[in-house]
């Protein structure tokens, strides 16, 4: 598609695009195989050519000029992108040039000088709702292999290396995963990583490191993971003979007279009614298992975690209590629980990375877990929690229990209201998240994407009263754990 300026109503290019240069050049990411719902196009990485200086601000507050030529050969980034320079020569040669021809000129000018050994990472884009399953990193691959075949953006010389400006650093580690390493600030105060193309550019970035006092002190990482593992259950929970059943009282006196007759032509009368959802149920669900519940609406899910939930916290009333038998929960239990209208965050009308960050006292650990419950979108993070909808409303709750850092989290109808493939994508990343740190996770579902990305340690299939616990597939604990 070509659309007109809205300014100057000639057809736009790719230069156009906000902050994009003549010497842009875009790698678009589609998904190949996707539902009727799911997008096409999932985003994209721009690269362009260096910029033409860089500095770096040290910790007292000095600015040291020329940052990669302290580390790399000089010759790497000349000739440099730099249409500023040319400016001044076009208006004095064509004066009343427009400011657009100004700006294209110059610059085809620039391009058509540049020469360097090195490439920008300018921008990577991915659709929010994919972020956090790691193709962000896979952009980067894709955009590095690029880069290096093609000799990408001008095409001239082989690249040697692949820098980048980007504050995001600081928040998301998926630029270092895919082989950027931190360098320095520049004279604005924003973080600059570098990518190794070739063993000469490995073996300078090495020797910066090893050599440079302030650049050894940090060896290269600037994303620092803020959720550290939890104290674990310090032993097992332990269900003893648990009974639990519903009872009520069926009477038609009250009822319309012909709702008294049709109910009696069936053969109801008044009459006690019992519903045994749980019976003679011993169980042992050991520390940092991941546990999938299955089984239909009504089967007695809720009513299990509900009574998990009563033991963990002390509940008193009856309805968070067996009726027969026992639960024993390890002295240290922390528990966090979602059971729709019972037990549920309260955002209360603070934004939801306000609340998140409120928790955790800490801004990289409550983007970290909004990552992990599947909100990616800095715009969402601004919203109120009745602004999202009921599928981003699912994830918030899910982002608010794991930022509370318990080491037993319960929750109900895990991902109801999300699409499978999102489901599956959630599941997967908050069971890895709790494996990693050391949190037993108990899940109740009716949905095999959600056991499908969960991977349980365990699976319970619940109903009729009776539990049947389905053989492990390949995760088996260590003892006691």
């Amino acid at each position: 598609m070509r659309p007109l300026c809205p300014r100057c109503r000639r057809p736009m290019r790719f230069g156009d695009l906000k902050d994009a240069t003549r010497a842009s050049r875009f790698l678009v990411l589609t998904l190949a195989e996707r539902m009727p719902y799911e997008p096409l196009y999932i985003g994209y990485v721009r690269i362009d050519p260096p910029i033409p200086l860089m500095h770096r601000r040290l910790p007292d507050g000095t600015v040291q000029p020329n940052l990669r030529q302290a580390i790399f050969p000089a010759e790497w980034f000349e000739l440099p992108f730099w249409p500023e320079r040319y400016e001044e020569d076009l208006q004095r040669e064509r004066p009343g040039i427009s400011p657009f021809d100004l700006w294209w000129e110059s610059q085809e000018i620039a391009l058509g000088v540049c020469d360097t050994r090195a490439a920008r990472l300018a921008r990577v884009v991915v659709h929010p709702d994919y972020r956090a399953d790691g193709l962000g990193r896979l952009a980067l691959q894709a955009a590095v292999a690029w880069i290096r075949e093609r000799r990408i953006p001008e095409m001239r010389r082989p690249k040697a290396v692949v820098e980048t400006v980007a504050q995001m650093a600081r928040y998301n580690p998926f630029m270092e995963q895919a082989g950027f390493r931190y360098v320095g600030e520049t004279a604005s105060g924003r973080p600059v990583l570098m990518l190794p193309l070739e063993e000469e550019a490995a073996r300078c970035l090495e020797q910066f490191y090893e050599t440079d006092p302030v650049a050894r002190t940090h060896g290269g990482r600037l994303y620092r993971p803020a959720f550290r593992p939890v104290d674990p259950l310090a032993g097992p929970i332990r269900l003893r003979h648990v009974t639990y059943r519903y009872e009520s009282t069926l009477r038609l006196a009250g009822m319309a007279c012909p709702l008294q007759d049709l109910l009696e032509a069936f053969g109801v009368h008044d009459r006690v009614i019992q519903k045994i959802v749980l019976k003679d149920l011993s169980l042992t669900l050991f520390p940092r298992q991941v546990v999938a519940l299955v089984g239909a609406s009504g089967a007695g899910k809720t009513t299990l975690l509900r009574l998990i939930y009563g033991a963990a916290v002390g509940h008193r009333h009856p309805f968070y209590r067996p009726q027969v038998g026992a639960i024993e929960m390890p002295g240290n239990v922390r528990v966090a629980a979602y059971l729709p209208g019972e037990v549920e965050p309260d955002f209360g009308d603070g934004t939801v990375l306000e609340v998140i960050y409120r928790l955790t006292e800490d801004e990289v650990l409550a983007v970290e877990v909004l990552n992990v419950a599947g909100i990616a979108d800095a715009v969402l993070y601004r919203a109120r929690f009745h602004e999202l909808s009921t599928g981003q409303k699912e994830r918030a709750r899910i982002a608010y229990l794991l930022a509370t850092r318990p080491n037993l989290l319960l929750i109900d109808e895990f991902a109801a209201h999300l699409d499978p493939q999102m489901a599956l994508r959630v599941a997967r990343k908050v069971a890895a998240l709790c494996r990693q740190h050391g949190i037993t996770l108990i899940a109740a579902t009716h949905r095999p994407e959600v056991v499908q990305g969960l991977e349980p340690d365990l699976t319970l299939i619940v109903g009729y009263g009776l539990l049947r616990i389905l053989p492990r597939t390949g995760r088996d604990l260590e003892p006691g754990g």
